[in-house]
């Protein structure tokens, strides 16, 4: 009988589709709450910067057979296309696609369409291409939000609301800071879950932090909203 981790590496390499010789990265999304795999490096900047920190996103699946309609003279006509099925909080639905043949626009590319969703009803949707250019760009910060998103994953089994609600009230008292400043105020005796409720809430939005080229630390300066 195969071992439960060799069971796993199995599932893991069951995802590159075909492509053996990519990065492949096991990762932790807050968003979802789960271990997602993903299959290039390509495929992590795209995830991290426009699904997991983007706070217009409220869900998302990767590789989803889509019907759509993309002949405006053939109404009635839907082809299935694999797309990033990107539900955003003001209920509207995207379609993402990567565009790897544009290495200079860093603008998305969006397309009004309709398509037929799980239940059948016809819903309206944008097709959304991500230019390879825009993942380029925010590449330098990648180790920024990798990081910070490790101090969330440590976490991940804890609901801290207690310690949420202690970040939260002196984030409102000083309005701005840097995280050593921020840990030193709050009461929470467990330094890893105070790490933790901040990422949280930075990767929630409710926090604001500068992204800069050094890797997340003490030093990072933050805002409130």
């Amino acid at each position: 009988m195969p071992s439960l981790k060799s069971h796993r590496r199995k599932q893991i390499m069951s995802s590159r589709k075909g492509n053996r010789h990519g990065s492949l990265w096991l990762v932790y999304s807050p968003k979802s709450n789960e271990d997602l795999t993903i299959t290039s490096d390509r495929e992590l900047l795209y995830w991290m910067s426009e699904l997991e920190i983007n706070h217009n996103v409220r869900q998302f699946k990767f590789d989803a057979e889509v019907a759509v309609c993309l002949d405006e003279n053939d109404p009635d006509t839907f082809e299935v296309v694999s797309f990033t099925l990107v539900e955003c909080v003001d209920g509207t639905t995207e379609l993402h696609m990567i565009d790897a043949r544009e290495n200079l626009d860093t603008d998305l590319k969006c397309l009004s369409v309709r398509f037929r969703s799980e239940n059948n009803v016809i819903r309206k949707a944008k097709i959304v291409r991500v230019p390879l250019a825009r993942l380029k760009l925010f590449s330098p910060q990648i180790g920024f939000w990798l990081r910070i998103l490790a101090f969330a994953s440590q976490v991940r089994d804890y609901k801290l609301d207690v310690e949420t609600d202690l970040v939260n009230l002196v984030v409102s008292t000083d309005g701005e800071g840097t995280i050593r400043s921020l840990l030193s105020t709050i009461h929470i005796q467990d330094p890893a879950l105070a790490v933790g409720a901040i990422c949280r809430l930075i990767l929630s939005g409710a926090i604001l932090v500068e992204a800069g080229g050094d890797s997340f630390g003490y030093n990072t300066s933050w805002r409130s909203l």
